[in-house]
């Protein structure tokens, strides 16, 4: 079968590269393949074969997969224990929400700047 690839229809892979608008040769099934993920056209078969397609995995026929943003995992604050009952970081929040991390004032549950608000 041939295929003509579409303008956004590159491929590459181990041992082979066509670009956009080449008709390549290839069995059937990889044809039939390529023309269900918008890949290529079918060509006519007299067309002038750009180069051939020999059988591969179905995962390397495909473009590789876009890549996404990569999310960051956040690590909780590592907790102190407490002394005698006492906290060891303030109870009170920052203004983005997150737990302070201050010291609090000796015998209370907040640090200096959350008790003054």
């Amino acid at each position: 079968m041939n295929v003509k690839l579409t303008p956004a229809g590159g491929m590459a892979g181990t041992g082979f590269e066509f670009k956009p608008g080449q008709v390549i040769k290839c069995s059937d099934r990889q044809g039939k393949r390529l023309i269900e993920h918008g890949i290529g056209t079918e060509a006519p078969k007299d067309a002038q074969v750009d180069g051939e397609l020999f059988d591969k995995a179905p995962e390397e026929l495909l473009p590789p997969p876009k890549k996404g943003k990569v999310e960051k995992a956040i690590k909780p604050a590592a907790e102190k224990p407490e002394k005698d009952g006492e906290p060891t970081t303030c109870a009170g929040s920052t203004a983005k929400g997150n737990r302070c991390l201050r010291a609090p004032v000796a015998g209370k549950q907040f640090c200096q700047a959350h008790l003054e608000e």
